[in-house]
């Protein structure tokens, strides 16, 4: 008995053998239409010539796979004759090949003006990022404080301190006459704590003056050129975790004020 399959592309039918198929797992590549597919799945068995005395072109199905060959892990291409009991020639193809040629999608080159797109759109999204976070960039790096303000100098901004109200709190305040003789010149001054790890820039002070019934009498905006005594430095700010205090001169006048209340903020 011989074995043969069929290529169900073509329907080419090959005789093959066991040593055939065992080296390759039953893969074979039809040398009339080039399709690759599996031996197994369209094997079927012959009766040679004489057997019986009879010549047939009917096939038999093998009784079972196991009977018929042992699996391997290899790949085959064949080469068939035009002829249904024709013999077969096989040829083998390395693995490799075979990986190669049904596994492996062949590169894409990279076209030039999307590549060039691509980095363009990249250095865009640099440059907003050092934009929009260049104070909490320069607040954390000091090594990159520098670049950072030379390049806000070529395109107009500033790498200012960080200003974080919530870091900061109002550890005391006051608000007396200088002089009891002169009850409506008053003296303000406050204590201000910054609880953060870096430096906070010094904020604006919003003072409120109120009646006894604790409406509003004025009201006034002191931004920290009108505090900050010339020892001080404004573009220093206010150190990690230290204190700093506020000392600001009132003239009142005709005013009637009984109370105040204070509010830091960043503009």
């Amino acid at each position: 008995m011989s074995m043969i399959t069929q290529c169900p592309s073509c329907a080419t039918t090959f005789r093959v053998t066991p040593q055939d198929l065992q080296s390759h797992s039953g893969q074979v590549r039809c040398g009339r239409c080039t399709h690759v597919f599996d031996a197994y799945a369209h094997l079927a068995t012959l009766p040679d010539e004489g057997e019986n005395g009879n010549k047939t072109d009917e096939l038999e199905a093998p009784k079972t796979l196991a009977e018929a060959i042992e699996p391997s892990d290899v790949l085959v291409n064949s080469l068939p004759s035009s002829e249904p009991d024709s013999e077969l020639a096989m040829q083998n193809i390395a693995a490799a090949d075979f990986v190669t040629d049904f596994f492996s999608a062949p590169a894409k080159r990279i076209r030039w003006p999307w590549a060039i797109g691509i980095l363009f759109t990249l250095l865009i999204t640099l440059a907003q990022a050092l934009f929009w976070f260049r104070v909490d960039i320069a607040a954390h790096y000091s090594a990159l404080k520098a670049p950072l303000v030379r390049l806000c100098n070529i395109v107009g901004c500033t790498v200012d301190l960080p200003s974080t109200a919530e870091a900061l709190d109002i550890e005391a305040s006051d608000l007396q006459p200088e002089n009891p003789a002169k009850p409506k010149l008053l003296i303000f001054t406050t204590n201000v704590r910054n609880r953060s790890s870096l430096n906070q820039a010094f904020p604006a002070i919003e003072l409120t003056l109120t009646s006894a019934q604790n409406n509003v009498v004025a009201r006034r905006v002191f931004m920290p050129k009108d505090y900050i005594s010339p020892e001080q430095s404004i573009t220093a700010g206010i150190a990690p975790k230290s204190d700093f205090s506020v000392r600001l001169n009132l003239d009142i006048r005709d005013l009637d004020a009984a109370g105040y209340r204070v509010y830091f903020f960043y503009p």
